[in-house]
């Protein structure tokens, strides 16, 4: 026959093992939860992210094709300007010229006068 003493002391060992080992199994269960709920929360923000990244992608293209044509735009403008410029300067030389050559027929014709 087993001693009463060592039954009740066997008994209390299995109970507290058992609870302790039911804490532990919580214990791993709420971390498992936790894991995947991070795990969850993690892939979610890799989605969004891709999305937000997926977009600013499309903003940035717009972007730098805009860019592009504003410098392609810029580069026409100054040609542009550049040859307008030409064309008043040679304009400008051209009405020096045509100035020179009426203020010597005027001094022409108002020497012819005095000489007269």
């Amino acid at each position: 026959q087993v001693p009463t003493v060592v039954y009740f002391l066997t008994v209390f060992l299995m109970k507290w093992t058992g609870l302790a080992t039911m804490k532990i199994i919580e214990e791993f269960i709420e971390c498992h939860v936790k894991a995947e709920m991070e795990t969850e929360r993690m892939e979610y923000e890799k989605k969004t992210t891709a999305a937000e990244l997926d977009e600013l992608k499309c903003e940035y293209d717009a972007l730098s094709t805009a860019f592009d044509e504003l410098k392609k735009n810029s580069a026409d403008s100054s040609l542009t300007n550049g040859l307008a410029i030409n064309d008043l300067e040679g304009r400008i030389r051209k009405s020096e010229d045509d100035v020179m050559i009426k203020e010597n027929k005027i001094r022409n014709l108002e020497a012819d006068v005095t000489a007269k």
